[in-house]
Order: C-alpha cells, then structure tokens, then sequence
C-alpha cells in the first residue's frame, strides 16, 4: 500500500493552507450530508417522484450524500495524519479517499451523461418516452453505471500502480468523454425542440374534426420545462468540474515532462492548485441539492410537508 503513496504528497505539510482547507470541508461536509439527505428521503417517501427524472436526481444526490457523509471527513482526516506526522495512517486514508473521490466523481459525471441522454431519449421519442424510459430500466442503467464506474476505478487505483500524469490523463480522458456526450445530446435536443416549437404554431391546432398529430399531442411547454431544469443541474455539475478537469490535465502534462527528465516530485503550486479544484467539486454538492429545492417544485413543496 505504501507503493500508492509515493507521490510526495506527504513531505507537503503546508499547515496554513490545510487548516482552512480542512475548516471549509468540514463544514461542507455536514451541510453536503444534510441537503442531499433531505432529497434523498423526499423522493423515497413520495410515490408521485418514483419517476425517470426523479430518479437521475436521486443518483446525483446519493453520489453527494456518499461524498458529503464519508469522502469529505476523510480528506480532513487525511489533513491531520500529514500534519501529525502519521505515515502509515495516511496511506490508508489517502488510498480510500482517493479511490471514492474518483469513483463518486466518475458516478457523477456519467449520470450528468446519462441526463443528456435521457433529455434526447424524451424530445425524439415524444409520446413513446413514458413506454420506452420507465423507472426500472433507468434504475438498471444507474445500477450498471454505479458497477461499472467501480470496476473501472478501484483496480486502477488499488491494483495497478501508474504514474501520477498516467492516471491524470486518464481521468482527464474520461471526463473529456462526459463531457462531449453532455454536450452533444443537449444541442441536439436543443435543436429537435427548437424545430418542434416552430412545427407547432397556434393556426395548426386540432379541432374536433382533425385529430392531433404526435406532434401537436406532445406537451412542448412541460417537457421545456424539464429541459431547461435539468440543462441547469448540468450546467452547475459542469462548472464546479471545469476548474478541475482545466488544472489535471495541466497537471499532467507539467509531470509527464517531470517524469521524462527524471523528476517526480509535485510542485506545491500543482498541488495547491489541484487540492483547490478538488474543494471546488466538493462544493458542489451543496449547490446540486439547493437547485432541485428551487427549481423542482414537485419536490420542494413535499419537503415542506
């Protein structure tokens, strides 16, 4: 195990950037464990939420509440074996915080994934969606997601040992992937309820001796609705992501030239730098579970209840 703690991360004591740090996740943490819980709950005991999109949410709420709860405390933990001097404690934390945090991330960013999906799946498929997107089979795909996502993460991380910049690139590469399948289902249904929305003008109303086209029976307003609240959790996902995807594949590329002129150390302006957009995902899982209570009034108004 010490083998995955060979990135000189513990010779970097810095305490005056730790213990605020370590303040700020603490303090996340509880707030993070707390929101997301409350969502959790929420849609559990609500009939009217065991729905497709509600369940997405869920997904992106337990991926926080698993972050908030254990992944948040482990990286304050990890702060105090570096501070105290604790080797061989920090091997085992830093090892577990790492193979959740990057699990949990990659969770994260497939299920923003999937949401493009769906939301393309529910604009091309019109009235078919209901049939076709059920609750069971979105639960599938999320179960097949939360394993897969694993079996990727832990054998790289545990039992494979890569240099730093290998498993940056790799996570980069994988987040570039998220990425670009978010974007590209979002424009394209963007595009398809754009075309929709001017195929379907007041004159071209059904009356009672013409029936309603597909795509006239499609409600257009309520699933803009749907789209536009689900592009917003998108977009906050991606932009507490951004900074961090931006500074790893930095990152990487400044240590795989380290690595090629025989230097391994990381520098402590990468390490600052990388720690810091790590805070700033963390951050997120605040923000996700305080847009579902504004945006979704379906849900805010049972937790009110």
């Amino acid at each position: 195990m010490n083998a995955r703690c060979g990135y000189d991360l513990f010779d970097l004591k810095l305490p005056d950037y730790r213990i605020p740090l370590s303040v700020v996740f603490a303090t996340n943490s509880v707030s993070a464990t707390f929101l997301n819980a409350l969502v959790l709950y929420t849609i559990w005991r609500t009939p009217s939420l065991h729905k497709p999109s509600y369940i997405l949410i869920a997904n992106l709420a337990l991926t926080d509440f698993i972050s908030g709860a254990i992944v948040q405390p482990l990286a304050v933990v990890e702060n105090i074996t570096i501070l105290m001097n604790l080797k061989e404690v920090f091997c085992s934390v830093w090892l577990a915080l790492k193979v959740l945090g990057y699990w949990m991330g990659a969770k994260s960013l497939l299920t923003i994934a999937i949401i493009g999906v769906d939301r393309l799946l529910a604009i091309r498929l019109k009235n078919m969606y209901r049939s076709v997107v059920t609750f069971k089979r979105t639960a599938l795909v999320l179960l097949i997601g939360w394993i897969a996502t694993g079996i990727i993460t832990i054998p790289v991380l545990v039992l494979v040992s890569l240099p730093l910049h290998i498993l940056i690139f790799l996570a980069s590469s994988y987040q570039a992937l998220m990425v670009t399948t978010v974007i590209a289902c979002y424009s394209i249904a963007f595009y398809s309820l754009k075309k929709l929305s001017s195929s379907v003008s007041p004159n071209s109303a059904p009356t009672n001796e013409t029936p309603p086209t597909e795509n006239q029976a499609f409600n257009i307003e309520k699933y803009r609705g749907t789209f536009n609240t689900m592009l917003l959790v998108v977009v906050c996902v991606m932009l507490f992501y951004i900074p961090y995807i931006v500074s790893s594949m930095y990152s990487g590329i400044s240590l795989k030239d380290s690595h090629d002129s025989g230097q391994h150390e990381l520098s402590v302006e990468r390490f600052k730098m990388i720690y810091l957009t790590e805070l700033i995902i963390e951050i997120n899982s605040i923000a996700n579970p305080l847009l579902y209570l504004w945006r979704m009034k379906d849900l805010s108004s049972q937790c009110s209840c």
